[in-house]
């Protein structure tokens, strides 16, 4: 299957932009924001999708393997929730 894909320019700005990072780095694994934005897209659409919602788990599920794939073929070290790098 074919999948599209499209380059977003996203500005974020105060209240959305700390909420977007609040939350990832409440996360175990801080996901890059990029990352973060899509997993919560992901979360959004299946709460408020009519497609079945194991099909939207499988593909948040898929791209969080895909992160960490891309991190151990890297060395990615996990950043704690201290360090103020974006």
């Amino acid at each position: 299957m074919y999948e599209q894909t499209a380059a977003v320019r996203l500005q974020l700005e105060g209240p959305i932009f700390a909420l977007v990072e609040d939350w990832r780095r409440s996360q175990p694994k801080i996901p890059s924001r990029n990352e973060a934005i899509r997993l919560l897209l992901w979360q959004a659409l299946e709460q408020s999708s009519e497609k079945p919602k194991a099909i939207v788990a499988v593909r948040s599920t898929e791209a969080i393997e895909r992160r960490d794939d891309r991190d151990r073929s890297s060395g990615t070290k996990t950043r704690r929730r201290h360090d103020n790098r974006p």
